[in-house]
C-alpha cells in the first residue's frame, strides 16, 4: 500500500526508503504497475544506488519483451548485490538463460549465486538447484540434472509453500517430460498447481500452465490441452509468458479449425493477435516458431502453397541451424502436397544432409535436439511417400536413438506404415502431422469423385439443396441426390455435412472440378 501511495503522489523519498526495506515489495509481479510509476519518477542514478530497483528495471524491459536489455540489467544487478537478492536475480535470469538456449551461461549465473547464499536460505538454494539441473540436462549431463532436481525437491518438499516451490516443482516437471517420464511430470506439474491455488499473483504460473498443456498435448488430450493453454495465456505477467502462451494457443488453432468450431477459432485468434502483439519483441523465440505455426494452420486447411509462402518467409528470423533444417523438412511436406515430387526430393535431401552431418549430430542443446527430431519426424513421413527406402533407412535409424519414449512409439509405427503404405496408426505423432498423414495415406485408398461429382460437392458446400444444385447445373433433382449418395460412399461419410468436412480435411475441395 505504501508503495501505491508513493508511486501515486511521486514522493520520491518513499519510494527510495521501500526500495532499502522492502525490496520484496519491489519485486512482487502484482505491484508492477506501482514499480513502473515508481521508476519513471526517479533518475538513473536513483536506480543505480538500489540494486533491487536495477531488478526492477530490468523486469519492466521483460514485460516489453527486450530480452537483451533484460540480460543487461539483470547482469548489472548481480554486480552490485549480495545475499538473498543476489541469489534470487541469478535464479531469474538462470531460467531466462535456459529459455534462451544458453545452458553454459545459466550454469555461471547459478553458480553466481550460489556463493551468495546464507546457509539457512535452504528455498533459494533449492530454486538455484532446480534451474541449474534443467540447465545441466539441456547441455545433456543427464547424471548431474538428476542429483541438482532430487537435491532441489527434497528441499521444498519439507520447507513448506512459497514462490520458489512452484518453480521447484515446475521445472521438476519439465526435466521429467524432456526424459520421457509423464507420468513423473504430470505429478510434479500438479504439485505446482496445488501450491498456485494458495492465491495471489504467481510469476512462474504461466510456465506451470504450459508444461500441462506439453503433457496434454503428447497424450492426445486436446480438449484438456486447450483448457491449459488458454490459463497459460490468462496467467502471463512478462513477454516471456506470452511467448509460451503463443506457441500453445497456436498449435490449438489447428486442433480446433480443423474440428471445424468457428466460434473456438474466433476465440483463440483473438487471443493470439493480443498476444502476438505483447511478445512481438521476445527474442528467443523470433518469429520461426510463429510462423512454422501458422503455415500448420493454413496446411490444416488446405492452402499448402500458403504454407510454404509464410514458411518460407521465416529464413530472415532463423536463430539455429536446427530450425533451417526443421523449416526445409515441413516444406518438403507442403510441397509434397502441391503435387511437386521434384523440389520435394531436393528439399527434403537438403533437410536431411544438414541433419546428418557430425556438426549437428555432436549437438546436445535440448532445442537443437528437439528441433532436428521433430524435422527427422516430418522428413520419415515424406521420404516413405516418396518411396526412398534408403534415405529412410538412415532417418529411422538416428530417432530410434531418442530417449523420448513418445517419439519411440511414432518412430514404430512409421516402421510398420512404411511397410504396408495401407493403414496409419493413430499415435503415429499427435496434431497436424497426423491430420496431414490421414491425407497423404488414408485420403488415397479413396475412390475418386468424377468430375460431376465434384461440381456438385462444391455447391453443396456453398450451402444449396439438391433441388437449388439441380437447377444451377441444369439436371433433374433425383440426379444430384444419386450423385449425392456416390459421394457419401466414396467420402464414407453419414451426412452431406460431414461429406463437406471430410472434403475439405483431405483436400478434396481444393481439386479442379
Amino acid at each position: 500500500r505504501r508503495l501505491h501511495l508513493a508511486a501515486s503522489f511521486a514522493i520520491v523519498p518513499a519510494i527510495l526508503e521501500i526500495a532499502r526495506t522492502d525490496s520484496r515489495s519491489i519485486l512482487d509481479p502484482a505491484n508492477s504497475d506501482a514499480v513502473e510509476r515508481a521508476l519513471q519518477l526517479l533518475t538513473d542514478q536513483q536506480i543505480e544506488s538500489h540494486p533491487v530497483l536495477v531488478v526492477a528495471d530490468a523486469e519492466r524491459y521483460a514485460r516489453r519483451g527486450n530480452m537483451l536489455l533484460f540480460r543487461s540489467r539483470m547482469l548489472r544487478a548481480l554486480e552490485t548485490s549480495n545475499g538473498h537478492l543476489r541469489a534470487s536475480t541469478a535464479m531469474r535470469l538462470g531460467g531466462e538463460e535456459i529459455n534462451a538456449g544458453n545452458s553454459s551461461s545459466a550454469l555461471k549465473v547459478t553458480a553466481l549465486g550460489l556463493t551468495a547464499l546464507d546457509e539457512e536460505d535452504v528455498v533459494t538454494r533449492a530454486g538455484l538447484l532446480a534451474v541449474r539441473a534443467v540447465a545441466f540436462h539441456q547441455g545433456g549431463s543427464q547424471e548431474l540434472a538428476r542429483q541438482a532436481i532430487d537435491e532441489a525437491t527434497f528441499v521444498v518438499a519439507h520447507c513448506g509453500e512459497s514462490e520458489v516451490s512452484v518453480r521447484v516443482w515446475q521445472m521438476a516437471g519439465l526435466i521429467a517430460f524432456y526424459s520421457g517420464n509423464s507420468a513423473e511430470a504430470n505429478l510434479n506439474a500438479l504439485r505446482a498447481v496445488r501450491l498456485l491455488s494458495v492465491g495471489g499473483v504467481h510469476p512462474h504460473a504461466s510456465r506451470v500452465y504450459f508444461l500441462l498443456y506439453a503433457l496434454a498435448f503428447t497424450e492426445w488430450k486436446p480438449e484438456v490441452a486447450i483448457v491449459h493453454a488458454e490459463r497459460a495465456y490468462d496467467a502471463a505477467i512478462s513477454a516471456a509468458d506470452l511467448a509460451f502462451a503463443l506457441m500453445c494457443l497456436e498449435a490449438q488453432l489447428g486442433i480446433v479449425a480443423d474440428s471445424g468450431d468457428v466460434r473456438s477459432v474466433a476465440v483463440i485468434e483473438s487471443r493470439l493477435r493480443d498476444a502476438e502483439q505483447k511478445a512481438h519483441h521476445y527474442v528467443p523465440y523470433g518469429e520461426f516458431i510463429r510462423g512454422l505455426a501458422r503455415a500448420q494452420v493454413l496446411a490444416s486447411d488446405c492452402r499448402y502453397v500458403e504454407a510454404r509462402h509464410t514458411l518460407g518467409a521465416c529464413n530472415a528470423s532463423l536463430m539455429r541451424r536446427s530450425e533451417h533444417v526443421e523449416r526445409d523438412a515441413w516444406l518438403a511436406l507442403f510441397t509434397l502436397f502441391s503435387g511437386n515430387d521434384v523440389e520435394t526430393l531436393s528439399l527434403s535431401q537438403r533437410a536431411l544432409a544438414s541433419s546428418l552431418s557430425s556438426d549437428i549430430q555432436d549437438i546436445t542443446n535440448l532445442t537443437d535436439v528437439n528441433n532436428i527430431e521433430r524435422a527427422h519426424l516430418v522428413l520419415a513421413v515424406v521420404l516413405i511417400k516418396l518411396h526412398k527406402r534408403r534415405e529412410l533407412s538412415a532417418v529411422l535409424e538416428v530417432l530410434a536413438k531418442t530417449n523420448y519414449e513418445p517419439l519411440r512409439k511414432a518412430v514404430a509405427n512409421l516402421v510398420d506404415l512404411s511397410q504396408s503404405r495401407t493403414t496409419l496408426c493413430a499415435d503415429i505423432k499427435p496434431g497436424i502431422l497426423a491430420i496431414l498423414c490421414e491425407r497423404l495415406f488414408e485420403g488415397a485408398e479413396r475412390a475418386a469423385l468424377t468430375t460431376a461429382e465434384l461440381r456438385v460437392l462444391r455447391l453443396l458446400a456453398d450451402g444449396m439443396t439438391s433441388k437449388e444444385a439441380a437447377a444451377r447445373l441444369g439436371r433433374s433433382p433425383k440426379t444430384i441426390d444419386n450423385q449425392v449418395e456416390s459421394i457419401l460412399a466414396k467420402l464414407g461419410a453419414q451426412n452431406r455435412t460431414q461429406a463437406v468436412s471430410i472434403a475439405r480435411r483431405t483436400g478434396v475441395l481444393a481439386e479442379s472440378p
